[in-house]
């Protein structure tokens, strides 16, 4: 019965993810798009000028401009800075993406990912392309914040009509500073959508984040499917060796881990027991790359 019930909240999901998803953009940018840099070369920053000097390919660029809803605002922008936004969402689909073992976070907790990021991530052929045509679908426009002292870094904000509006703050090109990975800025965007799926934040303790509405309960709302994710990108890309190598550097693993950490510790007041005590016990948000390569068993 267990089983039955959750067949059938599986296909309600799909239901619902499938009625916004009309439209099969992977498709139409997949041929030029699908490409990945040498492992470690998303580390650069903002130049001291303020453009973002983004690692996207001219033809790859020209299709996601051609299906992606950038305004007027864009004109404004520092020079490069839509190429970070288009290069998100090449990344988004062109690092693959596996599930883990028993749907584990951190390789404990078993069948501790949501049903609804399973089902989501499984919506199509691959998860790369079910997760870039249900974002796109669900963003009408894109829009440029230059306001000086901005703290967010996106924001997805629904709109009456079908689809939302995503705003792109000038703090995300470079939102963590020196590091920024096409793959935190595509985990930023994924974010985002989550909240056009209708889920949005809650209020956060006192001592996080000064108690504001930035908070989820659980890992199923935005700060989770960006933990689902980054362990996604873990499971497919982690593994290197002579005859495989990895599209991801240490560097790249111990910011993914340390990302996955700062959202279970701080963001996300609810998770599995088995979760929640590796966070706290561990500090793995200050962890080292070479601690989540041996607490994910990955092969270097």
């Amino acid at each position: 019965m267990k089983s039955a019930n959750l067949l059938a909240l599986s296909m309600l999901i799909l239901l619902a993810i499938n009625g916004c998803s009309t439209q099969d953009y992977y498709t139409q940018v997949v041929t030029p798009c699908n490409y990945l840099q040498a492992p470690g070369t998303y580390t650069s920053k903002l130049t001291a000028a303020g453009a973002p000097a983004a690692q996207i390919r001219p033809d790859c660029k020209t299709a996601l401009e051609k299906i992606l809803p950038f305004d007027s605002s864009w004109v404004t922008a520092p020079d490069g800075a839509k190429d970070k936004v288009t290069e998100a969402f090449q990344a988004i689909l062109a690092y693959s993406l596996a599930l883990p073992p028993q749907d584990m976070i951190l390789n404990v907790a078993p069948y501790s990912i949501p049903l609804w990021h399973l089902t989501l991530f499984q919506s199509e052929e691959t998860p790369q392309k079910s997760i870039f045509n249900h974002i796109v679908n669900l963003v009408q426009t894109i829009t440029y914040s230059a306001v000086v002292g901005a703290n967010f870094t996106a924001q997805y904000t629904p709109k009456v009509d079908l689809g939302g509006l995503l705003t792109i703050s000038s703090l995300f090109a470079s939102q963590d500073g020196e590091y920024t990975g096409s793959f935190v800025r595509a985990a930023t965007i994924i974010h985002e959508a989550r909240h056009g799926d209708g889920y949005f934040h809650s209020q956060c303790p006192p001592d996080v984040a000064n108690g504001i509405f930035e908070c989820d309960p659980e890992l199923a709302g935005p700060y989770g499917i960006e933990v689902t994710y980054y362990q996604m990108l873990l499971q497919a890309n982690g593994n290197k060796t002579a005859i495989a190598p990895s599209p991801l550097s240490d560097i790249d693993i111990g910011q993914i881990g340390t990302n996955m950490c700062a959202n279970l510790q701080q963001m996300i007041q609810l998770e599995p027991e088995d979760l929640a005590t590796l966070v706290t016990t561990s500090g793995c948000q200050g962890q080292s790359a070479a601690w989540f390569i041996k607490q994910e068993n990955l092969q270097r």
